[in-house]
């Protein structure tokens, strides 16, 4: 943690969903030359680019992850690699999610797994993963 002080960081922030709606807002209203940004997106990779490249104009750290929530242990590995990449974790926002706007009766089962999965399963395990991290926080 006095690593991320040593550099002037204040707060390390993981925010699923980054490249877009809710996360890449997030991002944005964030960043700053105290925050550090743990970015993730599933597989778009060019619009999270994109909202790093503003993020660090407003001078943010940033560190991007592509990686499919709906598989268990994306979420853990987003931690880790938060820990990994700026030796803490002081905040996170999981905003990562994707709408299916098939009609009832039309939406399989299949497809409802896996948005429970990449949503409310995948938030359980990011904030379960980070949970140490989190009461260490200052």
């Amino acid at each position: 943690m006095a690593e991320k002080r040593n550099r002037g960081i204040e707060r390390v922030v993981l925010v699923s969903g980054a490249a877009s709606g809710i996360g890449a807002a997030v991002c944005r209203r964030i960043a700053g030359p105290d925050t550090a940004l743990l970015m993730h997106t599933r597989r778009n990779r060019e619009a999270l680019e994109a909202v790093a490249a503003e993020a660090r104009q407003a001078g943010a750290e940033t560190h991007l992850i592509l990686g499919d929530l709906g598989e268990t242990g994306t979420g853990a590995s987003l931690v880790a690699a938060a820990l990994e990449h700026f030796g803490c974790l002081d905040q996170i926002v999981s905003s990562a999610g994707f709408a299916d706007r098939r009609p009832i009766g039309e939406v399989d089962a299949e497809t409802l797994r896996r948005s429970m999965a990449a949503m409310p399963e995948a938030f359980f395990e990011i904030a379960t993963a980070a949970l140490e991290p989190l009461r260490a926080s200052p």
